[in-house]
Parts: C-alpha cells; sequence; structure tokens
C-alpha cells in the first residue's frame, strides 16, 4: 500500500523512485526463499524456529546489507561509500 501511494505521485516516466524498490529487492527474494527452506527442514526435525524467522522486509534489509558487502569486493563502492551504505 505504501509503496503505491509512493509511485502514485512520481513521474511515469522516471524511474528512479521506482529502482528504491528495486534495490536489492530481487536478492532479498532469494534470501527469503533460502529462509523458507531452512524453516521447513527445521519444522521437519521438530527444531523451533521462531527466533531464526524473519519478515519479507527484514529479507530485503540482509539484502541490502549484503549487497553493500559484494559491491565493495568488486571494487564498486570505496571504503567510504560501504561505511556510508551500510550506516544507513
Amino acid at each position: 500500500k505504501a509503496k503505491a501511494m509512493f509511485l502514485a505521485y512520481s513521474d511515469p516516466f522516471e524511474k528512479y523512485r521506482a529502482l528504491l524498490f528495486e534495490y536489492a529487492h530481487t536478492l532479498g527474494h532469494g534470501v527469503e526463499a533460502f529462509m523458507n527452506g531452512l524453516y521447513q527442514r527445521a519444522q521437519a526435525c521438530n527444531i523451533d524456529y521462531t527466533e531464526a524467522f524473519r519478515l519479507h522486509g527484514q529479507c530485503v534489509g540482509m539484502a541490502v546489507l549484503w549487497a553493500g558487502e559484494m559491491s565493495l569486493d568488486m571494487g564498486h563502492l570505496g571504503k567510504e561509500g560501504y561505511m556510508a551504505h551500510q550506516s544507513l
């Protein structure tokens, strides 16, 4: 709902606002899918995973941090840029 409201006020030809929502979002879906597999395995083994459970937004947040790490490792972010990125 908030995403739709935010994007409704943007210029349909301006892709910048949409990119803010897509940044690391796809990677976040991968984290979420991986975690879902772990939850299923834990449940099959009668292991309580409630403390490890992560919501969609938390998985996307983890992916944003991971994207910063990858950008640093690949040389796309310098140390100062990396520190600024990770502190947001």
